[in-house]
């Protein structure tokens, strides 16, 4: 009975998992969902800021909030973070500093 090793199986699917792919595949996925998350942000900018109007004794953090505050932040805080995350979505969208923006975008939105 012989047993994969990881190093065997990973060499066995290196040249399906690791061939090149052209660009254009990269930059229609990058577009693509960098519109998703533009188009998300912008239709639910104003459910997902009201979330400042809420009584402190609603605030039930989850994800990293959880572990980084223990009271809610402020409103312009929240409206900032936002609008950090639509505008850097925008950014990743055209491709502006990608390396940059895009775990920018990432961060603004898991928050």
């Amino acid at each position: 009975m012989t047993v994969a090793t990881p190093a065997a199986t990973t060499r066995s699917a290196s040249p399906w998992w690791f061939r090149p792919a052209r660009p254009e595949l990269l930059a229609y996925q990058r577009i693509a969902t960098g519109l998703f998350a533009v188009g998300y942000l912008a239709i639910r900018f104003t459910h997902i800021t009201g979330v400042r109007h809420f009584e402190a004794d609603r605030f039930d953090p989850v994800g990293p909030v959880a572990l980084l505050v223990d009271r809610p932040v402020a409103g312009s805080v929240v409206v900032g973070v936002t609008a950090v995350a639509l505008a850097s979505a925008v950014a990743v969208t055209v491709g502006w500093r990608y390396r940059i923006t895009a775990p920018v975008c990432a961060q603004a939105v898991l928050w």
